[in-house]
This record gives structure tokens, C-alpha cells and sequence, in this order.
């Protein structure tokens, strides 16, 4: 990331900052109450846990293709003609997952920091059985590499494959909530985010149309840690309230800058007792992630105390770049994206 675009982040940090505070002035402490969300007293735990229901997106998770016809090995005479090949991607499941974490806010001018752990856990599956005529070829370099040994054929006539994803974050960050009129809030705040994603894939392909028919595994361990800075900012506003409910729309924006650490091991081996190892080295390079979120939220008063209940309903997305890193048959070593989204819904206690 260039220091002009740090630069800019920051100026727009401090100057959320500047705004709130000046609108803020005009708001006394009495008026909180009717203000973008319910205010009770100045210093408070909260404890919050979030249903997540995400799914994945991988640029490059093509893991095969088809091709019509098939090749001949070694070729009986010039290959020549039309050649359809078909690549076969990987779609990722829905699947539920967990967000918890607690907050506090402190007793003095409604700064607040947050701790909390998210976990997702995703996996996509594709089968594939072309009909005679079509022949599959591998995407993956040490099954793709298997193909070129003498005596085995260049391609193969059924395979599988299953992709599992899991995700594991921690994140703290420290912010304070301005007041801009009596229906919108700010949030901005700075932080901390750490955590690992592992990506585990095991593909089988089938072989019998030759004198020695075979069957070949590949397992790809793909795994990334990282640690580094965030900043982002929380908007509310609130479209209708009485005394004890209110109803509002967010909005969440967030940036991670992470130094990142990928490991990444790639093995093959067949029924026919030949293994190929892809050996490459662990990678350690910045990687940049985005957050949104935006929704509905219904507060509720609980009783007198100001004790309060929350529930959030919304749709949100994380962009993780440069995540997937092994190497692929036609693209060399990747650094594309995992995205994950969906529906998540949170529940809020203060008290």
C-alpha cells in the first residue's frame, strides 16, 4: 500500500472526527436518548454473538477441463481440427458460521473498544463423468505433471474434487460514537486484526481407457496467517422510535493491512505407486482486505436501568486479495481473491 493512500485514510479518520465533534457540541448530554440509538449509562459491557450464513467465492478455482476430442498418446498421426475445451470451477457451499465477542465503554466521552472472534467454515464438491468422446485434463501441476510421464495417458476420463475452507479471525479495535444531529451516529475507529485461513483440497481423477489403468490423488495444503493494522467506520441512522424501540439502518466499512505468511504444499500420487511433489517455497508479502456490511437494526429497552436489547440483520462481504497462492497448469503461481458473503444476523445485550 503507497503512503499517499495512508495518508488519505488517515485525513479522513481525523476528519469524521472533527465533524462529530463540532456537530456534537450542539447536542447536550440530556438528548442522547433521542438521539440515532439509545444511550444508557456512560459505562456498560456489552455482549454480542452473530449468525453468520456466507458463502465463498475464489477467483481461479477452476479445477479441470474438458476436452473434446480426446488426445491420443503418443498420436497415431497429426492432431488436427476443433477442440473444445470446457473449464470445470468449484462452487462453494452455504454454511453457517459464528461471530462473539464482548465491548466496553468507557465512563468518559463514549470512547469504547471491542474484542471479538469470527469463524466460518465453507466447502464446495464438483463431480465430473463426460460422456465417451471427451477426455478430462487437470489443472493442478503435480496431477498435470503425472501426464507426462512415459507409459501414462495425458489426460483422464472421470474425476472429483472437494474444497474445504476454513476461516478463523480475531480482531480488537477502539473507537467513539459522534452524535450528528438526532438521527445519525458515527463510529470511526482503529484496531488490530490477526487470524488464519487454511484451505485444504483433495481431488481424485480416474484413468482406464489405456493398458494400465490408474487412479491419481492430489492434495493441495494452502495455508495463510496474517497480522496487521484496521480502520473503519460504523454509521446508524435511525427512521422511527418511541420509548422503548427504535428502528434504524447501518452501514459498516472496514480496511485491513496485513503482513501475511502463505504456506503452500501440492503432492499427487497414483495407484501405480508414482508420487510428484510441487515444492513451493512459503511466501511472506502484504495482503489487503476489505469489510462492508449494511442493514436493519431494532433496539428494544429492556426495563428502567437502560439495559438494552439488539438485534442486527444485514447482508455483508469480506474481500481478502492476493489470498489464493499455489500454482496453477495455464497461470503459473496465483494471487487472487477469496471473497465471502452473505447474511449475517447479530443479537446485542447491554447491560
Amino acid at each position: 500500500m503507497s503512503m499517499s493512500t495512508i495518508k488519505r485514510l488517515t485525513a479522513a479518520f481525523l476528519l469524521v472526527t472533527v465533524i462529530g465533534y463540532g456537530n456534537e457540541q450542539a447536542v447536550s448530554s440530556q438528548d442522547y436518548p433521542s438521539l440515532a440509538s439509545f444511550q444508557s449509562q456512560s459505562q456498560k459491557w456489552d455482549i454480542f454473538a452473530d449468525v453468520l450464513v456466507w458463502s465463498a467465492q475464489e477467483t481461479c478455482s477452476e479445477w479441470a477441463f474438458v476436452v473434446a476430442p480426446p488426445f491420443a498418446n503418443p498420436p497415431a498421426a497429426p492432431i488436427s481440427g476443433s477442440y473444445d475445451a470446457v473449464l470445470k470451477a468449484v462452487t462453494f457451499d452455504w454454511n453457517a458460521g459464528v461471530r462473539t465477542g464482548i465491548s466496553y465503554t468507557f465512563e468518559r466521552d463514549r470512547w469504547d473498544t471491542r474484542l471479538y472472534y469470527t469463524w466460518h467454515r465453507t466447502n464446495g464438491s464438483r463431480h465430473i463423468n463426460p460422456p465417451p468422446g471427451e477426455v478430462i485434463q487437470s489443472q493442478f501441476i503435480s496431477t498435470d505433471f503425472l501426464l507426462t510421464l512415459p507409459g501414462l495417458s495425458i489426460a483422464f476420463d472421470r474425476a472429483k474434487i472437494n474444497w474445504d475452507i476454513l476461516f478463523n479471525m480475531f480482531n480488537w479495535d477502539l473507537g467513539r460514537i459522534f452524535y450528528l444531529g438526532q438521527s445519525l451516529s458515527l463510529r470511526p475507529h482503529i484496531g488490530l486484526q490477526s487470524g488464519w485461513i487454511h484451505q485444504n483440497v483433495l481431488s481424485h481423477w480416474y484413468h482406464s481407457n489405456t493398458l494400465v489403468p490408474y487412479d491419481a490423488r492430489e492434495k493441495i495444503r494452502h495455508h495463510f496467517w496474517g497480522i496487521g493494522p484496521e480502520v473503519g467506520i460504523n454509521s446508524k441512522w435511525n427512521f422511527w422510535k418511541n420509548a422503548r424501540h427504535a428502528l434504524s439502518i447501518f452501514g459498516d466499512f472496514g480496511q485491513a493491512f496485513m503482513w501475511g505468511h502463505w504456506s503452500v504444499h501440492e503432492e499427487a500420487d497414483t495407484t501405480i505407486k508414482v508420487t510428484t511433489i510441487n515444492t513451493q517455497p512459503d511466501r511472506n508479502m502484504g495482503s489487503l482486505t476489505f469489510q462492508g456490511a449494511a442493514g436493519f437494526v431494532w433496539d428494544a429497552r429492556l426495563n428502567k436501568n437502560g439495559s438494552l436489547f439488539t438485534f442486527k440483520l444485514g447482508y455483508e462481504f469480506q474481500i481478502w486479495t492476493q489470498q489464493l497462492q499455489f500454482f496453477q497448469h495455464f497461470s503459473g503461481i496465483l494471487n487472487n481473491a477469496l471473497i465471502l458473503q452473505g447474511v449475517t444476523g447479530r443479537f446485542l445485550v447491554e447491560f
